[in-house]
């Protein structure tokens, strides 16, 4: 029974329950006896009582009277209500109840004949409670009805018929809420006559249920049965709520959101059962969801379902179809269709329909579990149409037609997913013929293949039949798509546990890169499968024939030939065959693939390898599809070299050869002779063996083309263990060169020995050996290749020779001559990700770096004894050497025509030497240990040695503001020995002097040829075009001096200008600081220099300066002089001794007892002469005056000495060798007085007269000779 039937009857039956049990059982049975009462009209309380007796509940009753209409009598009860217990509120209220009586009936029977009643204005109050029972609102359980037994039917038999109008109910519902309301009943009526009961009534719904009801129908009933007998019916009604009459109905798992439905049924039966029932529904906009949110499932809007359904029944016998449906899912409408479902009295199950769109079922069986698991997850799709299905209970499905269009299922379990099929099914008694007629079908055989199968078109015919047994037959089955054409005919059939087979295939345009697509893997061996996958890379099957017979459990027939055959025979073109890991591929084979049982055998008739080209190589694959497969391979190929060195790079031999085939490009022709064996199974076992061979080749790395290896004879043998070769000739460098290679455990080692000439080299890469290195010498190269990670080659190199034939023009310790042999190596090593360069030059040099492009070098070079040691970080240079002279390298660099580049010093982090001796600049430096540390902005130089001792800040880069910083606690050195040659030399170079940088010079002590000169702070200052003397400070507790000047290069040329002044107040200390006799006292002693000479400070000579000197001495004395000594004045007038005199050393000029009030006097130099005409030394014994020039060069004197006596005074003479910048004057006097004075006077003279005297000759023998003496 229906949801509606159902409220329907509930609802009837509450109202008969009331209208009966309140108004026409009790009031129709009192009025009955009263009706004829003349005073009924004032027995309205006993009446009343007697219904309260009855109903178990207060009755109160407004008025009783009686009604006539046409001649009969009603009884009225007016304002009746049944009131709660406490008669506060009321149960129900009734208007009016019209009873009316059957006078005739009434007479006869001698009892009152209720004709007909009829009820208005009814409110009553119906609950549905929780349990499912129902029951007027506010009456109590226990007093539903009275202890006395109603005859229900006795009294629905009383009367004729009723009418209800304006019924009220107000309904609730504490099972389902929505159907709660108000429901009017606006007009029913219900007659009965002959036990035939008719009925007719109109019902205003709820606003949240719908509009309205109509209902008619008739019923037959039995009274000795007390069950209805025939009845027939109809009900329509209009926009009712889905959701809410169905709320309560087990849908399987899903649940109306929304929805209408305007429908009208007619519907006929006996008893409880429906023999035909009609019904024109229309549902609108109703849509379908999941009750469980875990379904995942969308929601499945139905916008419109519409047409004419009919049931009919006959005993066994029914039969259920539609007309005209209309059915729009997810606002998709389908076509118009009818379809029909009927069972005869035997079971036979028979289905029919026009069309049906699968998809749709398919989302709205996502719903709900209650449907077929495969159902859901098959989701099947497409369109069905011309459906016609018998089913018998007892045979299963006996026909199924259809034709289905754009078919689709998915995958699931090991039944195979499909889309875009389109065919025709007829299936009858157990045998099914399909007529396939598909485009753009795809399959999705997941149990059989690994990627989904696409056809532009299937075609043919299918058939298969099964009884206790089954057989499949193929007919025309045509496939084809991009990669290949195929057509299948054959049968297979199982009989007995034996599945025989006779299917031939027919190739045509097979793309054979794709075969392993569409041949199910399981039937492959697990081994062959591994090595077929990426085997067959490109190429068709031209055409050809696969024919498979015989038993198939015994496939492939290889242990029992007669059991069945596997044979094939494909003629392919273009085919790439990928046959053996890591070896270059078959490449453009054209030829024939056959095959019997489990050998395959690949013919090739033409086609390339690795470049190559080959007339036959054969490859056969024994126990391919069962068992353990082996390939081989055999074949001769010819080529050039380069394709040779393309084949190794290919194979595997790379692991030994490939980075020299990576870097090399090759002429020349080879050839190749191949064997290959290859486990599949085991394809690390691989064998292979031959040889490449080499005629008139040629090998050239583009990156060092001048390396050109030709005229290549010989041959590279290759196995397993990788490449070897013996005796292979060339020409490398332009020298016949001889090259082995030896195959090792973890590399190749490649060894060259031949000879090399730096002529060669110089004209292959232009300057890339100086001048000063030439000759010939053999050497010993090996190259070591390896791989470091798989497919990432790596090559070390080292080469040896003891460069005899090679000369070297260098000064030592790094020259040579061609006869002597010095080991000489080079190495390239790879270490991790560093690359090393190692270098040794005999025992001098011994060095490795490893380079950084973000210049972070690292390494070390060592100089002399000792091996290089890699540091962990920095770039440093030691050693210890014991002598080096770098005056030689100084000549030696001048002599060369390229300018040094001081670059690599960027790269340098710390310096450390030790040096026996150094010699430079005239001077010898002895126990020299010399550290050096870069800054950031500078070198950090700590010097220590027997002659200087103290710290210097070189900077990087030099500008005015940058000065070196030289900070000493001493510096010893040696005053240079002025060599004409070598100045010569120096004022010819063509070289420019670069300016000096600025300079901040401080030691605590200066000594010169053991000259102590005390502290110096020395400021010098870089400009564009000069280099300034700021200030340049000597001071001692014996003198003080300054110098001023500047180094200015102009366009016109070079000059360097300086003064000079210095002063002593302590000469005696001064001479002793000096390294001279103490014999010599003077209060104050000046001196004052202004010079000038061309080119830079250091350039200047005797021959060069020009300027001027003057002195001034003050009061002193003669300490001591010694006889015979004076000769060595003129001495000290040399080049090597003008400094002392500059630093007013004359302590070698005057003996003890000689006192004088002053020295003074000046010289002009020029043109390496020192002239003087006001030279003059005055004493209380004598003046003495010198005029006239000294020659610097030439060392010779040509001055007069003029001596004048003071009368009365005496003059010590000593021979004492004393000396002082003054001795160009006062040399000469203590030389006259020292020739005449002691000889004839006996070292006392008194009252001379003055003398002049010439003063010539060289300065280590002067010639002194009287002039004239001169009067006072």
């Amino acid at each position: 029974m229906s949801i509606f039937r159902r409220s329907i009857y509930i609802a009837s039956k509450q109202i008969y329950y009331l209208f009966v049990l309140v108004s026409v059982l009790l009031l129709a049975a009192l009025g009955s006896t009263l009706w004829l009462s003349a005073a009924i009209e004032d027995r309205k309380d006993e009446v009343a009582t007697w219904a309260s007796e009855q109903l178990g509940y207060p009755i109160e009753i407004g008025s009783t009277d009686l009604y006539w209409l046409d001649l009969v009598p009603k009884l009225h009860v007016h304002n009746m209500q049944v009131m709660q217990q406490d008669r506060v509120s009321s149960i129900l209220e009734l208007e009016h109840i019209y009873l009316g009586v059957d006078l005739l009936a009434s007479f006869q029977q001698q009892q009152p004949v209720l004709k007909n009643a009829s009820l208005t204005g009814l409110n009553i109050g119906l609950t549905r409670l929780e349990t499912g029972n129902f029951q007027l609102t506010g009456l109590t359980g226990q007093h539903t009805q009275s202890d006395t037994s109603i005859d229900w039917y006795k009294w629905f038999s009383l009367l004729k018929g009723f009418n209800l109008k304006t019924i009220s109910v107000q309904y609730t519902d504490s099972v389902n809420a929505n159907l709660s309301g108000r429901y009017q009943l606006d007009d029913a009526s219900v007659s009965q006559q002959n036990n035939v009961w008719n009925t007719t009534a109109s019902i205003q719904l709820p606003d949240t249920i719908g509009q309205s009801v109509v209902f008619n129908g008739e019923m037959e009933w039995s009274v000795e049965s007390q069950q209805m007998q025939a009845w027939k019916g109809q009900l329509k009604s209009g926009n009712v709520s889905l959701p809410t009459i169905l709320q309560q109905v087990d849908l399987h798992g899903i649940k109306l959101t929304q929805g209408t439905v305007d429908l009208t049924i007619k519907a006929h039966g006996q008893g409880a059962d429906i023999n035909e029932l009609n019904a024109d529904v229309a549902i609108k906009e109703a849509n379908l969801m999941a009750v469980d949110e875990n379904q995942q499932a969308e929601t499945v809007s139905i916008t419109q379902l519409k047409g004419l359904f009919s049931w009919q029944k006959n005993n066994e016998e029914w039969h259920f179809s539609g007309q005209d449906v209309l059915i729009n899912v997810n606002h998709e409408q389908w076509p118009v269709t009818n379809f029909s479902i009927k069972q005869d009295d035997k079971g036979l199950l028979t289905a029919e329909t026009d069309y049906l769109r699968l998809s749709d079922l398919s989302i709205i069986s996502l719903l709900t579990k209650a449907l077929p698991e495969d159902l859901r997850k098959q989701k099947p799709a497409g369109d069905l149409s011309s459906l016609h299905l018998e089913y018998a209970p007892d045979y299963g499905i006996r026909s199924l037609a259809m034709t289905l269009k754009d078919f689709s299922v998915l995958p699931w379990q090991d039944v195979p997913g499909v889309s875009g099929l389109s065919a025709t099914v007829d299936w009858r008694d157990g045998v099914a013929t399909v007529d396939l007629d598909s485009h753009q079908l795809t399959l999705y055989p997941e149990k059989w293949l690994k990627d989904a199968v696409f056809f532009d078109s299937v075609s043919g015919q299918l058939r298969w039949q099964q009884d206790l047994n089954w057989q499949v037959e193929l007919s025309a089955l045509q496939l084809w798509n991009d990669d290949f054409t195929l057509q299948l005919d054959g049968h297979l059939k199982h009989d007995n546990g034996v599945t025989d087979s006779d299917i031939t295939v027919k190739l045509d345009q097979v793309e054979i890169s794709r075969w392993q697509h569409y041949v199910p893997q399981s039937i492959l061996d697990e081994d062959f499968k591994e090595w077929a996958n990426p085997a067959f890379v490109a190429g068709k099957v031209v055409d050809g024939d696969i024919r498979l017979t015989g038993n198939i459990a015994e496939f492939p027939f290889d242990a029992k030939p007669e059991q069945g055959q596997f044979e094939m025979k494909l003629n392919v073109e273009g085919v790439q065959l990928h046959y053996a890991p890591d070896w270059p591929d078959l490449v453009d084979l054209t030829g024939t693939i056959t095959g019997k049982n489990n050998l395959l055998n690949i013919q090739s008739k033409h086609g390339h390898i690795a470049g190559f080209n080959f007339a036959e190589v054969n490859t056969k694959i024994n126990r391919y599809l069962k068992g353990k497969p082996i390939l081989t391979t055999n074949g001769l190929l010819t080529g050039t070299t380069q394709q040779a060195l393309g084949f190794l790079q290919n194979s595997p031999l790379k692991q030994r050869f490939s980075k020299v085939a990576e870097v090399i490009t090759a002429e020349g022709d080879s050839d190749i002779t191949l064997a290959l064996m290859v486990p599949l199974a085991d394809t690390d076992n691989a064998e292979a063996s031959g040889h490449v061979s080499f005629k008139h080749s040629q090998l050239i790395n583009p990156e060092f083309p001048q390396l050109k290896l030709s005229e290549i004879e010989g041959a590279l043998q290759f196995n397993n263990n990788g490449v070897s070769a013996q005796g292979i000739t060339a020409i490398l460098l332009d020298q016949a060169v001889s090259i082995n290679v030896v195959p090792e455990k973890t590399e190749t080692v490649i060894d060259i020995t031949g000879e090399f000439a730096t002529i060669n080299l110089n004209n292959m890469w232009k300057n890339s050996l100086p001048d000063y290195i030439s000759g010939q010498a053999a050497y010993q190269a090996r190259l070591s290749v390896y791989e470091k990670t798989l497919g990432e080659f790596e090559i070390d190199v080292a080469v040896e020779s003891d460069l005899k034939g090679i000369n070297v023009d260098m000064p030592l310790p790094l020259g040579k001559n061609q006869d002597q042999i010095l080991p000489f190596s080079v190495a390239i090593k790879h270490h991790g990700d560093e690359l090393s360069y190692a270098a040794k030059y005999g025992k001098n040099i011994n060095a490795i770096v490893v380079p950084s492009t973000n210049a972070n070098w690292r390494g070390e070079i060592r100089l002399g004894k000792g091996k290089a040691i890699l540091p962990k970080s920095g770039m440093v240079i030691k050693g210890q050497l014991d002598e080096i002279s770098i005056d030689d390298w100084l000549s030696w660099q001048e002599k060369q025509s390229v300018n040094t580049d001081s670059s690599a010093l960027a790269y340098i982090d710390t310096i450390s030497m030790n040096i026996g001796q150094l010699n430079a600049y005239q001077q010898q430096i002895t126990g020299i240990a010399f550290t050096a540390e870069r800054a950031a902005q500078d070198w950090r130089i700590s010097l220590h040695s027997d002659q200087v001792k103290g710290n210097v800040n070189w900077p990087h880069k030099f500008d005015s503001a940058t000065p070196i910083i030289m900070d000493f606690d001493h510096v010893y050195l040696q005053m240079p020995k002025t060599d004409t040659q070598v100045i010569n030399a120096a004022q010819e170079s063509s070289q420019k002097t670069d300016l000096w940088p600025s300079i901040n010079f401080h030691t605590q002590r200066l000594e010169v040829d053991d000259m102590k000169f005390g502290e110096i702070n020395f400021l010098a200052t870089r400009h564009e075009t000069s280099w300034d003397v700021d200030a340049a400070i000597l001071k001692s507790a014996s003198i003080n001096a300054s110098i001023k000047g500047q180094w200015q290069q102009l366009p016109t040329g070079e000059q360097s200008h300086f003064k000079l002044s210095a002063a002593s107040d302590d000469f005696r200390s001064l001479l002793a600081d000096l390294g001279y006799q103490q014999v010599m006292e003077a209060d104050n002693v000046d001196i004052k220099m202004d010079l000038s000479w061309p080119n830079s400070p250091v350039d200047f000579s005797r021959s060069n300066i020009v300027g001027q000197l003057t002195m001034d001495v003050g009061k002193g004395r003669m300490i001591d002089v010694e006889p015979g000594a004076a000769g060595r004045i003129f001495g000290l007038l040399s080049v090597a001794t003008i400094p002392r005199r500059l630093a007013l050393d004359f302590t070698d000029l005057f003996g003890k007892g000689f006192s004088f009030d002053s020295i003074n006097g000046s010289f002009g130099l020029s043109n390496g002469t020192a002239y003087t005409d006001d030279l003059s030394m005055k004493g209380s014994s004598a003046t003495i005056d010198v005029v006239g020039p000294v020659n610097l060069i030439e060392k010779t004197y040509d001055q007069t000495i003029k001596i004048t006596p003071n009368v009365a005074s005496t003059l010590p003479v000593a021979g004492a060798a004393v000396g002082g910048p003054i001795g160009l004057g006062v040399g000469t006097a203590i030389l006259i007085f020292d020739k005449l004075v002691g000889e004839l006077f006996d070292k006392q003279i008194v009252n001379l007269i003055s003398y002049s005297y010439n003063l010539t000759g060289p300065w280590d023998e002067p010639q002194l000779n009287i002039v004239n003496p001169i009067s006072n």
